[in-house]
């Protein structure tokens, strides 16, 4: 009776090892490598800037230069020309309107937004990739 108490625990200990080894640490991996995360959006701090530093930055578009390129095609009254400095001049009128839009866009100081951890199904690429790397 003694030697069957004895090997009671083996058994137990054994059984748990391949329960472990065989039938839970598969499906764990399996059910982990089929979501993959990824890390989306999040800004770092913008701080304000004036309409001389945009300019210094480059983030400012030079209008003028739309404007000089209307002022040297000749005034004719052919159709092609009326069409061109029409596309100029909405050109023009677009570039000062984004201008006017950053400006009033980096009058205000726009606080950092943290990225967020999301999840989505791996692909079978992926998931062949991870059973593999993890050793199944």
């Amino acid at each position: 009776m003694k030697k069957i108490l004895a090997v009671i625990p083996l058994f137990v200990v054994i059984g748990g090892g391949l329960f472990y080894w065989y039938e839970y640490r598969p499906s764990r991996i399996k059910h982990d490598c089929s979501w993959v995360k990824y890390m989306e959006g999040g800004q770092v701090e913008r701080p304000t800037l004036s309409e001389n530093e945009l300019k210094e930055k480059g983030l400012l578009k030079d209008c003028m230069k739309l404007k000089e390129q209307s002022e040297k095609i000749p005034a004719a009254n052919s159709y092609s020309a009326k069409l061109l400095n029409e596309t100029i001049q909405k050109e023009s009128d677009n570039c000062l309107a984004d201008n006017k839009w950053l400006i009033e866009d980096y009058k205000s100081t726009k606080p950092a937004v943290p990225s967020m951890e999301k999840w989505r199904q791996a692909t079978s690429q992926e998931y062949q990739f991870c059973l593999h790397d993890k050793g199944l």
